[in-house]
């Protein structure tokens, strides 16, 4: 007997949807899928068979599908509905209340699962047992965090506080969509001789190696802000986290956006300009870190990772790590090492591994990571750990070791994002 079977493409278009505390505006869900590679607009995922949305998970029903709890539609149809928020969280309760909920989309005959993560409120969370307050939003400066997480942040080397890279400008591009790259693009788009700084952005530029780095052996001191005392999350933290959760990847829409994005640059490029305005509207790629067991009591809830409005939450110090010939500093690029076409590498996945995205976040400190080997009878070092690595493009939530994102002591720049103390 013979049997179709049909290639569904990764849905991504919407994957989260956020809320602050007192927004209980609607958002219109309307699946979207990019019909190929380079495409450079999302088209609308048309349900081979019956489909249905509902919630499966949330807290004390705050969150309605078209009004009700389950939506649903026929073959041939859009995946097409809002989410609607029941309520606000009082202002009193905004600084330790945070609202989760689940939207389960079943499709292609119900064959097929999309999940939807939705919160109102943005307080810090504690997903598991022995977890930290897990703080939503990454760091901007050494004593403020940006204030939606569709923001992706600083980049900041390793240590040091003191001079964080903006983000604005880092999705300057000389092409109009960053599709069909080719090595050499990177140099034109993001090579940078200098770099504005968060909390000064009406003085000059400065150049990478002013921006100075911090030892393998040191760690980023602890933060005090409007009497909360928080410090940047160890590599503990991010191991415990990938092991607790499941991790979903996708676009996130913030708290003034009410649609999603059909346009790849809109969808992805949630950026603030140089005088701290953003289109609050766009979207924002990144890694959703979920409870996902049934029956779980926090199941639902979840952390945001962004990967950046250039798809790249990474500046290298230099071109020689691993592959390639690049010799200038900060380069905005994912890849740690491939930084060039590998075209004699017997797996297809390594061809482009220097175009992909991803994000890299630093950990407080270095850790060092021992394995027991059986055959020496002894504990083996098998690399420092110092970073979580996102590979947006392979679904990898792991650590990083030191050597990816070190040369001696000079560190790339990275992410940063801190739990309560």
């Amino acid at each position: 007997a013979q049997t179709d079977v049909f290639q569904v493409r990764r849905i991504v278009n919407p994957k989260g949807v956020y809320r602050d505390y007192n927004n209980s505006a609607s958002f219109h869900v309307r699946m979207m899928q990019l019909e190929k590679e380079g495409a450079t607009s999302f088209d609308a995922v048309m349900s081979q068979g019956p489909w249905r949305a509902y919630v499966v998970a949330g807290d004390n029903n705050f969150v309605k599908l078209d009004g009700k709890d389950e939506v649903e539609g026929s073959t041939r149809t859009p995946i097409d509905f809002n989410i609607d928020f029941t309520g606000t969280i009082p202002e009193s309760q905004k600084d330790t209340k945070a609202r989760f909920a689940v939207v389960r989309v079943e499709y292609h005959n119900y064959s097929c699962v999309h999940l939807i993560f939705v919160r109102q409120g943005h307080a810090p969370v504690r997903l598991y047992p022995g977890s930290p307050a897990w703080h939503t939003f990454n760091m901007r400066t050494k004593t403020s965090e940006v204030s939606q997480a569709v923001d992706e942040g600083s980049l900041f080397r390793f240590g040091v506080w003191d001079n964080p890279l903006d983000a604005s400008g880092t999705n300057y591009t000389h092409k109009e969509y960053w599709v069909n790259v080719k090595p050499e693009d990177f140099a034109n788009k993001y090579q940078r001789s200098s770099f504005k700084m968060a909390d000064r952005m009406n003085q000059d530029p400065i150049s990478w190696n002013s921006i100075g780095s911090k030892a393998q052996t040191d760690s980023f001191p602890d933060v005090t802000h409007d009497g909360r005392k928080f410090r940047v999350a160890d590599i503990e933290d991010f191991v415990a986290l990938r092991d607790a959760t499941e991790q979903g990847y996708g676009i996130l829409y913030g708290n003034d956006a009410t649609d999603v994005q059909t346009d790849l640059n809109r969808a992805y490029g949630y950026q603030r300009d140089e005088s701290g305005n953003a289109d609050g509207t766009y979207g924002m790629r990144g890694c959703f870190a979920y409870i996902g067991e049934e029956g779980n009591p926090l199941r639902g809830y979840h952390l945001f990772f962004p990967v950046g409005a250039s798809g790249y939450g990474h500046r290298k110090h230099a071109g020689k790590h691993g592959v390639g010939t690049e010799t200038f500093n900060g380069v905005l690029r994912y890849a740690c090492g491939r930084v060039e076409q590998n075209t004699t590498a017997s797996m297809p996945l390594f061809y482009d591994l220097y175009m992909r995205p991803g994000a890299v976040y630093w950990a407080r400190k270095r850790e060092v990571k021992m394995v027991y080997d059986k055959e020496k009878l002894s504990w083996v070092d098998k690399g420092t750990l110092i970073a979580l690595d996102i590979n947006y493009f392979t679904f990898d939530f792991n650590s990083l070791p030191a050597t990816n994102i070190f040369i001696g002591d000079n560190s790339d720049a990275c992410f940063v994002r801190c739990v309560d103390r």
